[in-house]
């Protein structure tokens, strides 16, 4: 649609797949019995979204969600701009994704075998940087290596965040991971209906920049503020290489008391 069209298109048909999705949850909504004057749909998922850490996960997989669909999207124009055609852009995506499979396996060792919350802080440092890099670049490249540090660190955001999820929701898992799903695309879908709008006054690549810069920002929140990420359980304490990493960040952070202070564990 994108590539053959325009944006102008792609506004109607995100709008009709957001809209789409909110009928199928209403339409669930409604054909569930009324208890007390709620349905048993708003009562089951009110109860996934108080468990403990579900909200800063929602948020969290929802930034990589939307920098992920909006990039993929925008790609797609930006080489169209630079001369490729509709074919050599379909390789150019298509090696891309081949590149990034042996860092599957490499991903889920790493993500088993630390605390996730450090694997989250490159994962957002690395997709900001590889966004700026390619908003930058002019030779194809410096885009295809940029395109697979985006897809690597996407991954490196995804895998533990939902083993995280997995962790905290327990006997609900699969209705935690459509609520988080829900949560993460619908974001998703409205940002692409807003940006594909805002893309007739501002050109792709500063738009690319500026998505580079805030997720670098989420990075550098989460180093300052891995203190209050209450994600340890059992399945870390007993292992000496993750907190060897682990004190190795708080001692950084500690030489700075400014900002040390008010980021130790209650």
């Amino acid at each position: 649609i994108v590539y053959f069209y325009d944006f102008n298109l792609l506004f109607k048909v995100s709008t009709f797949l957001l809209t789409f999705n909110f009928i199928i949850i209403n339409k669930y909504n409604f054909s569930n019995k009324i208890k007390n004057g709620k349905t048993t749909f708003f009562k089951e998922y009110k109860e996934i979204l108080n468990i403990q850490g579900f909200k800063l996960l929602a948020l969290l997989n929802s930034i990589r969600a939307i920098y992920e669909v909006l990039f993929m999207t925008f790609i797609l124009i930006v080489l169209k701009n630079i001369g490729l055609t509709f074919s050599y852009i379909t390789l150019f995506i298509t090696l891309s994704y081949v590149f990034v499979l042996p860092f599957q396996t490499k991903i889920g060792y790493i993500s088993d075998k630390f605390h996730s919350k450090y694997l989250l802080i490159p994962g957002f440092l690395i997709s900001g940087l590889s966004l700026i890099i390619f908003s930058q670049s002019d030779t194809l490249i410096l885009l295809f290596l940029s395109t697979v540090g985006i897809l690597v660190s996407s991954l490196m955001l995804a895998r533990p965040m939902y083993v995280r999820l997995s962790e905290i929701t327990k006997s609900k898992v699969s209705e935690g991971i459509a609520l988080f799903d829900v949560i993460s695309y619908s974001s998703s879908a409205i940002l692409l209906v807003v940006f594909s709008n805002l893309s007739k006054y501002m050109d792709l690549k500063l738009i690319i920049q500026d998505i580079g810069i805030f997720v670098t920002i989420v990075g550098v929140i989460l180093i300052l503020f891995h203190r209050k990420l209450f994600w340890k359980t059992k399945n870390y304490k007993n292992r000496k290489d993750a907190y060897t990493i682990i004190n190795s960040f708080d001692k950084l952070i500690d030489k700075y008391p400014n900002i040390a202070s008010g980021f130790k564990y209650r």
